[in-house]
């Protein structure tokens, strides 16, 4: 019977420690490419979520991890897709995206911009 008070007692810690993981900020990078001279890097955002607005924070980071450009909290209406203001050039290399709750709705990219055309896109995880 003590053993298995201790095997219960151990579960509900697991299962305690475990929800409490998912909770709080969640964030989304893309890939590091460090933007050419000319190059314009867009931080691309979309909320998939068919009825809650998403409230998502848009950074674009250098190769060291430092904020270089836009640090913006903007909301997402339900289906719909928003961008961060182009950066151009170095030191801009990626996008993070941090949203408060699931990111689980959210789909985010780079989308780096040479002014004729998109030259490469990645998507963030």
């Amino acid at each position: 019977m003590k053993l298995f008070k201790v095997f219960i007692a151990a579960a509900l810690l697991a299962l305690t420690t475990g929800s409490a993981a998912h909770a709080g900020q969640k964030v989304l990078a893309s890939a590091p490419a460090l933007a050419g001279a000319t190059d314009t890097l867009y931080c691309d955002v979309t909320n998939l979520d068919p009825v809650n607005p998403i409230e998502v924070t848009g950074e674009a980071m250098d190769l060291n991890g430092n904020v270089v450009g836009f640090p913006n909290t903007i909301t997402i209406p339900p289906m719909s897709g928003q961008y961060f203001a182009g950066f151009s050039g170095p030191p801009s290399a990626w996008c993070r995206f941090t949203v408060n709750g699931s990111a689980k709705n959210l789909r985010a990219m780079a989308v780096y911009d040479d002014g004729s055309s998109y030259t490469v896109t990645l998507p963030a995880y």
